[in-house]
């Protein structure tokens, strides 16, 4: 899909659920997580030829893949040794390497761009909050503690700042937080739930699933702005990835 939401076609036709999308750096394949089989497992797919390939099928939960900024490396999560946990995969020679090691269920993660750090998220507080990982060091940071459920984190392509889903009240909200001072604001607001939002290539605006009468579209927000622009009214959309 384009940004304003024409040119669609589809680039999965296995009657399954598929989520998750996660463009490569040079934009040639996508990984997903797919339920084909009833079992998710995450796939890589070549744009141009379609083929594609199991990258993870472990036992239990295989979710939430993300290229590094280099493309030589995935973080995922998987479940294979008990609870989810976040791993990074080395693509050339298939070396898994965990990363996260607590009774708690880490999440979906997010690279910085520097490719030295990533986001993820973790209830090991209770409620899911989003914590940033030092890949040298494997120290944690936690960045959220407005509200009691945080989720789906992404971060500007000049690492500045981080946006994420936040429960607020009886719906969820999209917020940001100025990474340099931690300061952490609203960005939306009115009926609906806003969710699983995605940075563009620049650092202004942000695509997410905004959901009204049981109908879930995409919009794009200027972050500075906060205005919103529809971009497509036909429903059924859910975690894009915006490169």
């Amino acid at each position: 899909m384009d940004y304003d939401g024409a040119n669609l076609h589809p680039l999965t036709k296995d009657k399954s659920i598929n989520l998750y999308p996660r463009f490569s750096p040079d934009q040639r394949s996508v990984m997903y997580t797919s339920f084909v089989n009833y079992w998710p497992k995450v796939f890589r797919q070549e744009l141009a030829s379609g083929k594609r390939q199991v990258l993870a099928a472990y036992p239990g939960l295989n979710s939430s893949a993300t290229f590094s900024p280099n493309g030589k490396y995935v973080a995922l999560s998987l479940s294979k040794d008990g609870n989810p946990e976040i791993y990074l995969l080395e693509l050339r020679i298939g070396r898994l390497n965990r990363l996260t090691r607590n009774s708690s269920a880490d999440t979906s993660p997010v690279f910085f761009p520097e490719g030295k750090s990533l986001l993820f998220v973790s209830d090991r507080t209770g409620g899911p909050q989003i914590y940033r990982l030092d890949l040298d060091t494997l120290s944690e940071k936690r960045l959220t503690f407005e509200g009691s459920y945080n989720t789906s984190p992404s971060i500007s392509s000049d690492g500045r700042f981080m946006v994420y889903t936040s429960r607020m009240g009886s719906q969820n909200e999209i917020r940001l937080v100025v990474l340099e001072t931690g300061q952490d604001v609203v960005l939306t607001g009115g009926p609906g739930n806003k969710e699983d939002p995605s940075f563009g290539p620049d650092i202004r605006h942000v695509v997410f699933v905004h959901t009204s009468n049981h109908q879930s579209n995409l919009r794009i927000l200027d972050i500075f702005s906060r205005e919103e622009y529809i971009i497509t009214q036909d429903g059924g959309y859910a975690t894009p990835d915006w490169r």
